[in-house]
């Protein structure tokens, strides 16, 4: 697929997307009134009560804003495909950037971008219509402070008609989503009160041509299978710098009579011994979770219990783009240790 567009096209997409950007934060917003429909994977879901088409949903992830914007901010093809793989996971088709709609680039932000980008996409779609189905859209990421000094990250995806714009040769997709049908999708990455975890918003209007509520429930479990995928990628890539502990370093059970992490008492049955596979401490239920690890042998994972103290090590680097001031220490047997713990599942 080749597609340009000329000096005064991209200079009019970009204004265009640019001038969404404050419609498309409030659109986003707690305060825009929906109703909680579903909890799972440690994600929100909400949806209107006026139409079937608006959805938000909400979770947190372990991390910096500068990691989440890491995978949604994609100027070439090959980091776009990459991190539309991460995101997406079996239901990605295909993608490809068609061109970028910024003359020069943001100085201070390596995370700025606006570009005409096509996707191709496995799922559900109206009844009679094939189950691959493909888009072009407009697609702008940026970040900024909030009034409170906090870094917030956000993208923008709209979509775009362009006139002499065929499917990848090779790629059979009979149904074209953006001739038929408009869509908005707005994703925000916002520090918390809890250095090192993120909140990720992700909101979408979809413009069906039969609307339902069928079709929203299956929206809204795409949309809790993305933002898990993107929080475990997020999190793998911190866990990739500590290396799981062998065994026989372990801190033996009779060395601790409480845990490291909450220094709460261990019972016979009520809260019995774990091992943090990363450091080797004693540590109870509460004060860990089992976490996917990269092995560093092609694509395989090794999923293993970790304390919250090795959790919040993970996330203890510096980014030369949000500049952040120093954390502070963390150290053991203090209860008010924080990070976001996800259900298992």
């Amino acid at each position: 697929m080749k597609h340009s567009l000329g000096v005064s096209e991209k200079r009019t997409c970009y204004k265009y997307i640019q001038s969404r950007q404050l419609s498309a934060l409030e659109f986003s917003s707690p305060d825009v009134v929906r109703d909680l429909v579903k909890s799972k994977n440690g994600v929100d879901v909400y949806e209107s009560r006026l139409m079937w088409q608006d959805i938000r949903a909400v979770t947190r992830i372990n991390g910096t804003v500068k990691d989440v914007m890491a995978l949604l901010c994609a100027d070439d093809t090959e980091s776009f495909v990459a991190c539309q793989k991460e995101i997406l996971g079996d239901d990605f088709v295909g993608a490809k950037v068609l061109d970028s709609c910024l003359s020069d680039a943001k100085h201070d932000s390596s995370h700025y971008h606006c570009g005409l980008k096509w996707l191709a996409v496995a799922g559900d779609v109206d009844q009679g219509q094939p189950s691959t189905f493909d888009m072009v859209f407009l697609d702008y990421t940026d970040v900024c402070q909030t009034a409170d000094k906090l870094w917030m990250g956000f993208r923008i995806v709209e979509s775009i008609r362009v006139k002499g714009c065929p499917p990848i040769p090779g790629q059979v997709l009979p149904h074209s989503f953006h001739k038929d049908k408009s869509f908005i999708i707005i994703m925000m990455v916002a520090d918390t009160a809890t250095w090192g975890v993120v909140e990720v918003t992700y909101a979408a209007h979809m413009d069906w041509k039969m609307p339902g509520k069928p079709k929203v429930d299956r929206l809204s479990d795409a949309v809790i299978q993305r933002l898990t995928n993107m929080r475990l990628f997020c999190e793998s890539q911190r866990l990739k710098k500590i290396e799981i502990m062998d065994p026989l370093d372990w801190v033996q059970n009779a060395a601790r009579s409480n845990c490291a992490i909450c220094d709460l008492a261990f019972q016979f049955v009520l809260r019995t011994r774990h091992h943090c596979r990363m450091c080797g401490e004693v540590i109870c239920r509460k004060c860990n979770t089992k976490v996917d690890v990269p092995t560093g042998f092609g694509m395989k994972q090794l999923r293993v219990r970790v304390c919250v103290h090795c959790l919040v090590r993970c996330r203890e680097t510096q980014t030369e783009l949000l500049q952040r001031p120093s954390a502070q220490p963390v150290t053991r047997n203090r209860q008010r240790e924080e990070t976001f713990l996800c259900p298992d599942y």
